[in-house]
């Protein structure tokens, strides 16, 4: 297929991302099939890839409670775009950022994390309605409540524009554990810990509507803990070369497509450099190809496949997510070889 991915882009400038569309088809449907048959739906999360266009594809397939993001401004893009139930998944405080969830509260129903009386007071100053989801540290170590922290009922009292929904708790430090048994040991210490902090607000007499967290190499152990009403996966859908490492039931379908600008003994150049992909997880990968080093506009590595001058060679990216917010169109190949020009309308 990734022959046919290469034909079927002949024209696009690289570095360019290319997704295979038949694969990020097979993974909606996998994902949308496992959360039918669970009490926790799935909230796509939009930071993955940022394109409304693809999240229309997930929303349509079923098995989903609204859209995940990341940032304010995703919310306004997202909620312009006709998404009407969204989840600001971070905490919001620079005043032109809140003036972006106003802009997107005037079309949809949005949702924020808070973890701070300040921030109860910031949304509320907006005067535009707001639901709020109390953030709890589940071991990740960055935003969150301590557990069992005295300020959990404040943060949870209804507040005049603002609505307490529930709790969020990501346990982000447990995604990528190669080790599937670590990774379940930690979706159960946080799933413990969420359990004990709603049970707190229910015996307060604080009703809970709803538990969000989790993510792709936690989807389905955080799904089957019983806790969570939500999983906010995302990654699932265009995959990347660390989630391969996992053994998720996900296909690669994102690629940098790439050109071979020098050849040299084993040494190959090709023209994609950390101005296209993300280094954050590491190198990019690609078949035969061992890569040593990432600039600005290259991608070194050796080799000792035939490439030549001018050949195309697809990129496996190391983390999707930034990977995606450095390009501004997905080019989209179907299974007949047809492409389409998707925007990654969500980057900023």
């Amino acid at each position: 297929m990734r022959e046919a991915l290469i034909e079927a882009t002949a024209g696009v400038a690289t570095p360019a991302l290319v997704v295979d569309g038949a694969a990020m088809e097979r993974n909606i449907a996998a994902a949308a099939g496992f959360f039918a048959g669970t009490k926790a739906k799935l909230r796509p999360h939009f930071k993955a890839h940022k394109c409304t266009e693809l999240m229309r594809h997930q929303i349509a397939a079923g098995s989903t409670v609204g859209v995940t993001c990341a940032t304010a401004w995703e919310a306004e893009v997202l909620a312009a775009s006709g998404f009407e139930d969204v989840l600001v998944a971070n905490q919001v405080a620079d005043p032109r950022a809140l003036g972006w969830l106003v802009n997107a509260a005037r079309h949809a129903r949005i949702t924020v994390c808070v973890d701070d009386v300040r921030h109860l007071e910031l949304l509320d100053a907006t005067g535009e309605r707001f639901d709020v989801l109390v953030e709890i540290n589940v071991g990740q170590d960055r935003s969150g409540l301590e557990p069992g922290s005295g300020l959990l009922p404040t943060l949870a009292a209804t507040r005049g524009n603002l609505r307490f929904r529930g709790l969020q708790g990501y346990e982000g430090h447990a995604v990528l554990k190669a080790d599937r048994e670590e990774r379940a040991g930690h979706v159960a210490a946080a799933a413990g810990i969420l359990s004990n902090e709603r049970s707190r607000l229910e015996d307060a007499g604080i009703a809970v509507e709803l538990v969000s967290g989790g993510g792709t190499g936690t989807y389905d152990l955080a799904a089957e803990a019983g806790v969570l009403d939500e999983v906010q996966a995302g990654s699932y859908v265009l995959m990347d070369a660390s989630y391969a490492t996992l053994g998720l039931p996900f296909e690669q379908a994102l690629f940098c497509r790439s050109t071979v600008v020098s050849r040299q003994g084993d040494r190959v150049v090709l023209d994609a450099g950390l101005k296209a992909l993300s280094r954050e997880y590491g190198l990019p990968q690609a078949e035969g190809i061992a890569f040593t080093s990432l600039a600005d506009e290259h991608a070194t590595g050796t080799t000792d496949l035939d490439l030549k001058v001018g050949d195309v060679v697809l990129l496996v990216p190391a983390h999707v997510d930034p990977t995606v917010n450095l390009h501004p169109a997905l080019t989209v190949v179907a299974e007949d070889g047809s492409t389409e020009r998707w925007p990654v309308d969500g980057r900023r």
